[in-house]
């Protein structure tokens, strides 16, 4: 009895914890249940991506969320949570009206078109928006048109009472219409107006200011007549007419035409933001003429006389040319300026797959050479202090030279391109002054420290650091700085420049291969490496 009483008593135990196994699971499974529900209210699924519902962000977050995404031209993403702010936020009819507003602009700035009308659309229903009204009928007509829907656009147009006109506008006379598009005679008169100031911008710099004003007033009487005012409607009407075809047509989706679309207005904003630059910068006073007059006696020197003419008679003359002047100097400022801040690199030197001449001989005496001066082979380098590429390829030479144990020499040539200027003309005097004090052995220590140092492109080394570097390998500071203050080995960098271009070099660095024994030449450019080099000279060598 003991043993079965034993037994019960087991059995009731295994049971009692079988129960509490089975609660304990239940009570998790709860847990997990409520964590979930807990999950999915603060988070939904929206095209496979996880993300936080609305209910994360108060409305005045959310609206601050959405203007900052409009802010950064996130505008997909800013329709999304002004919609979520709609949602969340009790706000007045009104205010919910201009809300709608500005979705449609979102939508329209970047292209969709149809959102955008529904949203105009949707915007009306809500409330009517008197101070958006004008702009809003814009609106709505810029989307029809972009969408080639010109049959709705004239049923739309009946409903849209004095869009785009003021009062002052629908007492004009009509001249034309164009299904309910009215070209009024206060329309034609800016058309014409317009046309004009685009056809003058043409004249820019070759007219004075108060010239162009005056063919501005005469092509503005020419356009007085009822004759030419008809012609000039016509062209209008006829191009409009074509362009809203071509949007029915939907030529605008043709890839050929997006290409040549892009294109096009690459060019204008390019050319805008050049001609931006000059009109900002270029302000012409009769003293700045006169200046130049004075100063440039040789232009304007009459033939017959030849004596300088009066400024008077050449005034339109000196205009242009001080304008060209100018304009060139602010062109080649903006452009230099582009380039650094865009890092521009053009590879002159892969253009170019042979020279035109023959180097000039080696000379001890002027040139400056690293290795035996009787080698059998030199290697001519055109550089520039300033070349990206010179400077990747400077060690390259050296080690060529010690490789061929004194059967080939590097001879150092100055080219100074002028995009790199004035820093690369004036780092190559700089090194003329460090080999007039230190002879080859400075200059290649100089050499080397700018190519260390400098930031290439025209962004290297101002004249202030050029001198320190000079104390740094051991030459004299004052000597140093007079002789690079005298400039008085211009000349001689440009020698080089010139001799380097004789012979057709174009780019840096360009490199010659010359056997002193046939005098034959094999051209080399850009970075070559140390293996073609070598089997360069060996070829050259047998």
């Amino acid at each position: 009895m003991a043993s079965d009483l034993d037994l019960t008593l087991l059995e009731r135990k295994t049971k009692s914890t079988s129960s509490s196994k089975l609660l304990l699971i239940l009570v998790i499974f709860l847990l997990l249940v409520g964590v979930a529900n807990l999950g999915i209210s603060l988070f939904k699924f929206k095209g496979g991506d996880l993300v936080l519902t609305p209910q994360s962000l108060s409305p005045d977050a959310t609206k601050t969320l959405a203007l900052k995404l409009e802010n950064q031209s996130l505008k997909k993403r800013a329709v999304v949570v002004w919609k979520e702010y709609l949602s969340r936020a009790d706000l007045s009819a009104k205010e919910r009206a201009k809300v709608w507003y500005r979705i449609g602009t979102l939508h329209q700035d970047k292209g969709d078109y149809e959102e955008a009308l529904e949203a105009y659309y949707r915007s009306e229903n809500i409330a009517k928006l008197i101070d958006l009204e004008l702009d809003i009928n814009r609106r709505v007509q810029e989307s029809l048109e972009s969408l080639g829907k010109f049959a709705a656009l004239r049923y739309e147009l009946k409903d849209r009472v004095g869009f785009g006109n003021n009062d002052a506008q629908t007492e004009e006379k009509i001249l034309a219409e164009i299904g309910n598009q009215k070209i009024t005679k206060s329309d034609l008169d800016q058309r014409i107006e317009e046309q004009i100031e685009r056809s003058l911008a043409a004249l820019d710099g070759v007219l004075a200011e108060d010239k162009i004003k005056k063919q501005k007033e005469a092509l503005l009487k020419q356009f007085s007549t009822k004759s030419e005012r008809l012609q000039f409607l016509n062209q209008w009407i006829m191009e409009e007419i074509l362009y809203r075809k071509a949007r029915e047509d939907k030529l605008a989706a043709d890839p050929a035409i997006q290409k040549l679309l892009k294109n096009t207005e690459h060019n204008i904003l390019a050319q805008q933001v050049l001609q931006n630059a000059i009109t900002a910068n270029i302000h012409i006073s009769p003293a700045d003429l006169k200046s130049w007059y004075d100063s440039h006696p040789s232009k304007y020197i009459d033939s017959k006389s030849k004596h300088q003419k009066s400024f008077k008679k050449v005034r339109q003359e000196v205009y242009r040319d001080l304008w060209s002047n100018q304009q060139n100097l602010i062109k080649q400022s903006l452009l230099s300026e582009l380039k650094s801040n865009y890092d521009v690199v053009i590879h002159t030197s892969q253009f170019q797959d042979r020279i035109t001449g023959k180097p000039r001989p080696v000379s001890t005496e002027r040139d400056h050479i690293y290795g035996n001066p009787d080698a059998k082979i030199s290697l001519i380098e055109y550089s520039d202090f300033e070349c990206p590429f010179c400077k990747k390829f400077h060690l390259i030479p050296k080690k060529l030279v010690d490789d061929f144990e004194g059967k080939v020499n590097w001879v150092f040539r100055y080219f100074p391109l002028s995009s790199h200027n004035p820093q690369a003309q004036k780092e190559a005097e700089a090194a003329e002054c460090a080999s007039e004090q230190g002879g080859d052995a400075s200059f290649w220590k100089y050499a080397d420290q700018i190519f260390q140092r400098t930031g290439t492109n025209g962004r290297g080394l101002p004249t202030e650091k050029l001198i320190p570097l000079a104390e740094e390998i051991g030459l004299n500071r004052e000597q140093f700085k007079k002789c690079l203050k005298s400039e008085r080995y211009k000349d001689r960098v440009l020698e080089d420049f010139s001799e380097g271009s004789r012979i057709g070099i174009r780019g840096t660095p360009g490199s010659v291969l010359l056997s002193h024994k046939t005098m034959a030449t094999v051209f080399k450019s850009g970075v070559v490496s140390l293996d073609d080099l070598k089997s360069e000279i060996n070829k050259m060598l047998k």
